[in-house]
Parts: structure tokens; C-alpha cells; sequence
């Protein structure tokens, strides 16, 4: 017999491994994530962020200063995602001092297709 993981009325983990917000500035989107960003993760942010593209914002902020993992699923959902503003002409704008974040998009070299700020107020203007 293969012990629960969780209590059927818990959330799933993912749900627990990852948190997502969204606000309003002006015209302007900004979602913030907290947690991992992983397989068990990854679908939850693409859906997040596809929600806030339906709604045509000219600039929407990805606020990752509060992610401690950033995997390789992760950096290929924010290529797409980022691919997929442009053709709608949202200008998309990553936030981020943490290494966690900043370290796999300069591993990458995703730092040159990203614009990346150390704080939401910087990324708004």
C-alpha cells in the first residue's frame, strides 16, 4: 500500500509550491510569482500569464523576485510567452535580483532576449 501524499481535501502541492498574483498599475499588468518554478509549477505560471495577454495590456511586469527555482520548463514557457506578447505587441518585462533567477537566464543567454529590472517601479516606467 502506497501512503497518501496529501489529505484529499489539501490542495495539490504544486498549488502550494508556487504562488501567483496579478494587479493593475495604470495600463500596465503586473503578475508576481513566489515560490518554484518547475514541471509540477510550470503550467500554472503559462496559464497565468496567457490569462493576463488575453486582456492586451501594452506592458505586463513578471515580478520573479520571490522565485528560489527557476527551471529549464520555466525558461522555455517565458521564451514562448515572451514570443507570443511581441506578436500582440505587449512589451514584456521580467523582475528579478535573485540569483535564482538571474543565474539560469545568464547560463542561458537569455539575458539578451529579456529586459530585466531589480525592482516593479523601475520595470513601470
Amino acid at each position: 500500500m502506497i501512503p497518501a501524499t496529501h489529505e484529499p481535501a489539501e490542495p495539490p502541492q504544486n498549488q502550494q509550491m508556487l504562488e501567483l498574483s496579478t494587479r493593475s498599475v495604470g495600463d500596465a499588468l503586473v503578475l508576481t510569482a513566489v515560490g518554484e518554478i518547475d514541471l509540477l509549477t510550470v503550467a500554472a505560471l503559462r496559464t497565468a500569464l496567457y490569462d493576463q495577454l488575453a486582456t492586451a495590456p501594452p506592458l505586463l511586469v513578471l515580478d520573479l523576485g520571490g522565485v528560489s527555482f527557476l527551471a529549464s520548463c520555466g525558461l522555455a514557457a517565458l521564451v514562448e510567452f515572451e514570443r507570443a506578447a511581441a506578436e500582440q505587441s505587449v512589451k514584456l518585462r521580467l523582475v528579478s535580483t535573485a540569483r535564482s533567477v538571474t543565474r539560469p537566464l545568464q547560463a542561458t543567454g537569455l539575458l539578451r532576449t529579456f529586459e530585466l529590472f531589480d525592482d516593479v517601479r523601475t520595470a513601470l516606467r
